[in-house]
């Protein structure tokens, strides 16, 4: 068929083919520059040449900052500046040049040298810049931490680490830069060892905890990392049972891997350890019912109102299991004359919570939630209107319009 078709529109070949001619490509965008004649000064040939550099222009950039540096040596931004532009342009000994004129002779400017050499591809000349570094303060930590700096800048973690390794021995510190070494190896994805110094920095450091879960978090991403993080965690249990900043990574990931009952038995466990009266278990259990775990949720809040029934926190406990259950309740539907399983448990929390909890703050609230579900799902307005007229006399301004309101849909 493709042979007549080209045959009878042969006279309207030449008009398709240049129909179907590929556009051509846009322009690429002007460069960075300033109209002929106006040369910048000042802070706008600065912020000019950092335009340029960012556009590739190296060549305009770095005149612009050679200029700039000419006029005053001393200025440490665009020293810092030229100095990129002349890695970026291949000009390794004049970035070199820089360096030393910062901070030549110092194991600052002896590690920079060697960040400029990596980036280079010069390595030998690299490593003995770092070892000069070192040799210059040996009993100097901060000379490990000028290095492993340099090295990480240059994305050579796991020579960074080494690094700090070998600092922590020539100091005899073993704990030394627990936390940077456990950074490095885990940019380096040496998941397994960046877990055990997290977990060998909280041993004696509980109050690390919100740093390590922070770092465990990013962690995570990595591929296999969940793993081996959960492996690292099970064996610092398994070696300190009774640590609670382990317990609480547990839990931790757990959630983060959406087993919420894992993270739950964690919590008990946190719970009998500490001897709270649960309020960990009323902090997962809102977690819980806010990731849909709502079976969960209603577990922890079980929990707490069967270990400490007479603890600070088991009003709360109630009422929120009263309201998890009017919240499933309405979700299912539930209305008489058909089964109220969830209901019936609201309601019979609800009224053992203002049966013995009159006073606290939340009883207003409750009496509220009563009258509702009496008259949403059982149907029973007369018991509805006497809580509403309850909840109207409350002193809490919001309740007692609320219930006003709802007083006149009942009349």
């Amino acid at each position: 068929m493709r042979l007549p078709l080209v045959v009878l529109f042969a006279a309207c070949s030449a008009s398709v083919a240049s129909a179907q001619t590929a556009a051509p490509l846009p322009p690429p965008p002007p460069p960075v520059g300033v109209p002929a004649g106006q040369r910048p000064v000042g802070r706008d040939a600065y912020a000019l040449a950092v335009q340029q550099l960012a556009a590739g222009q190296v060549a305009e950039a770095t005149a612009l900052l050679e200029d700039l540096h000419a006029a005053d040596p001393a200025g440490l931004p665009v020293s810092l500046k030229l100095q990129e532009a002349y890695e970026a342009g291949g000009r390794t000994d004049d970035a070199l040049a820089l360096v030393d004129a910062r901070t030549g002779g110092t194991a600052a400017g002896l590690a920079d040298r060697g960040a400029v050499l990596s980036r280079a591809g010069r390595a030998d000349e690299a490593t003995a810049a770092f070892e000069a570094a070192i040799a210059l303060e040996p009993a100097d930590e901060q000379a490990y931490r000028l290095v492993a700096d340099a090295l990480g800048g240059a994305r050579r973690y796991t020579d960074a680490a080494a690094v700090l390794e070998r600092g922590r021995t020539a100091l005899g510190q073993d704990d030394a830069f627990l936390f940077e070494r456990a950074h490095l190896y885990g940019l380096a994805l040496d998941y397994g060892r960046a877990a055990d110094l997290y977990l060998a920095a909280l041993a004696d450091r509980p109050e690390a905890a919100a740093g390590v879960r922070a770092r465990f978090r990013r962690l995570l991403e990595g591929q296999g990392a969940p793993d081996v993080l959960r492996a690292a965690v099970d064996r610092a249990q398994t070696q300190d049972p009774l640590n609670r900043a382990y317990r609480e990574l547990a839990s931790f990931l757990a959630l983060e891997r959406g087993d919420y009952d894992a993270a739950l038995d964690g919590i008990r466990a946190l719970d009998r350890l500490d001897r709270e009266e649960g309020q960990s278990l009323l902090a997962f259990a809102a977690t819980a019912e806010a990731a849909g775990a709502t079976g969960v949720a209603a577990r922890a809040l079980d929990e707490i109102l069967t270990r400490h029934p007479a603890g600070s926190v088991a009003p709360e406990a109630l009422v929120r299991r009263a309201g998890l259950a009017d919240r499933l309740a309405r979700a299912a539907a539930e209305r008489v004359p058909g089964p109220t399983p969830r209901a019936d448990s609201a309601r019979s929390d609800y009224r053992a919570f203002l049966d013995r909890y009159a006073g606290f703050p939340d009883a207003p609230r409750a009496v509220l939630a009563l009258a509702h579900l009496e008259r949403d799902v059982f149907l029973d307005f007369p018991a509805s209107e006497a809580l509403l007229g309850e909840a109207a006399a409350s002193p809490d301004p919001a309740v007692a319009g609320e219930a006003r309101l709802d007083l006149g849909d009942v009349a």
